[in-house]
């Protein structure tokens, strides 16, 4: 069995709904595991009221052409603060600076500080804290300034 042989096994896999996967071809004995991620569900495909207030609602400032988007470069674990019950390091409606820290993302055990490309003001926060985040997930919207 070759590298590109284990790699097409490893890929026809993916495409199912298989778990846990073992083959052994002569001395070679291959042993597959998936981690389920049960924090996504169907559930999420449903609608219902709740009173509370949304990040995005929240923001009352105007609507202008100058905004971008910042994305996650990686996915992992949003945090908005450096530790548990601190003060995030930015609410909306904050005036940013170019390098500024916005917010950390956990990935494999490491924190990795995302910082800001420009200065601008923070109009919209897309994920709370705690959330999975996907790579190039928005993060934050920013009117730049």
């Amino acid at each position: 069995m070759e590298i590109k042989d284990i790699f097409q096994l490893i890929k026809a896999i993916e495409q199912t709904q298989i778990t846990e996967f073992s083959i052994q071809i002569g001395e070679v004995k291959i042993y597959l595991k998936r981690k389920i991620d049960y924090t996504k569900s169907k559930i999420e495909d449903f609608s219902f009221q709740s009173d509370e207030k949304s990040v995005e609602e929240e923001s009352t400032i105007p609507f202008s052409k100058n905004k971008k988007i910042i994305r996650a470069p990686m996915l992992g674990i949003f945090h908005a603060s450096s530790f548990p019950y601190a003060e995030p390091f930015v609410k909306v409606g904050d005036i940013i600076e170019k390098g500024q820290v916005l917010c950390i993302i956990e990935s494999m055990k490491m924190m990795n500080e995302i910082r800001s490309d420009s200065r601008g003001r923070i109009t919209k926060i897309f994920v709370r804290e705690g959330d999975s985040v996907e790579f190039d997930q928005p993060l934050f919207e920013i009117e730049e300034v």
